[in-house]
This record gives structure tokens, sequence and C-alpha cells, in this order.
């Protein structure tokens, strides 16, 4: 049984949802991770001479990982947008999955995967339909809405 469009987008959303949890799950793990062993490391080592003691490094390696959980996040934006953009089916869908795919593309071999899905099924002709559809139904939606006239005030006499 094959997919149409609007299948593969949700499923490409939903794609895009669980591995940009995933991605932000694990950096934040091997975070907390690193600092407890590094802690449990430094209460246990005393200080040996000109060498500076283990607890020093501590807040470091909690800032280094605090700047990688932040950037990830930062390269997260985009692919949470188009997850949300093609679940939800808005029109501004198909700029936002371009631009995750992209950057999907940066992660191999499961983010090289799912950007390469993301990119071929944007620029396939089944995709192309599905976004200038989604396209059209957002602008008539944005023109109804300015032309329907606001409700009238409600009467308190």
């Amino acid at each position: 049984m094959a997919m149409n469009a609007k299948e593969k987008a949700r499923l490409l959303g939903l794609l895009f949802g669980v591995y940009t949890a995933v991605s932000l799950g694990i950096v934040l793990v091997v975070g907390i991770i690193y600092t407890v062993i590094l802690a449990v490391v430094a209460s246990a080592e005393p200080a040996r001479g000109s060498s500076p003691p283990p607890d020093f490094l501590l807040p470091f390696v909690v800032v280094v990982f605090a700047i990688a959980f932040v950037v990830t996040f930062l390269f997260a934006i985009p692919e949470i947008v188009a997850a949300y953009a093609l679940r939800k089916e808005k029109p501004y869908a198909r700029i936002w999955t371009i631009v995750a795919s992209a950057i999907a593309c940066m992660s191999f071999p499961l983010g090289t995967a799912l950007g390469v899905f993301g990119l071929v099924f944007t620029f396939s002709e089944e995709g192309r339909a599905y976004f200038e559809e989604l396209d059209v139904r957002g602008r008539r939606l944005n023109a109804q809405a300015s032309l329907t006239p606001p409700p009238p005030p409600n009467s308190w006499q």
C-alpha cells in the first residue's frame, strides 16, 4: 500500500520530532554522565604537586556541556518548527522542511537518511503539489479572514 503526500508529510513531521528529541536527549544525558563521573573523581582524588585539583575542572565541564546543549538546541529549532508545520499542515512547512532537512543531513547516518528523505519528498512532484496546495489553502484562509467583517458588538441594553 503506497502512502499519499499527506501521510508522507505527517510521517516526516513525526520523524523530525523524534529525531530532535533523541538528539537533544543524547547531549543532555552525556553531559550529565560526564559531569557526575568528573564529580566522583574530583571528590576521591586529592591534588598533587603543581597540577590543579580535579575539582577545578568540574565547572569547566559543566560550561562546555551547557554550551553544547545550547548549540544543539539552536540547530534543532528548524527541525522543531518543521515537525510542527508538517504535522499541522501549515503553509510555511515547505521552507522549514528544506532548512531542517539540510541541517539533518550533517548528522550521519540517521540524520542524513532523514534529511535526504525530507529533501526528496519536498522536491518531488508529489511534494511540490502538496506544498502548493497548503500554500493556496493558507492564502485562501487569510483572504477570508481579511474579508469577513467583525461581528457586531454585544448590546448591553
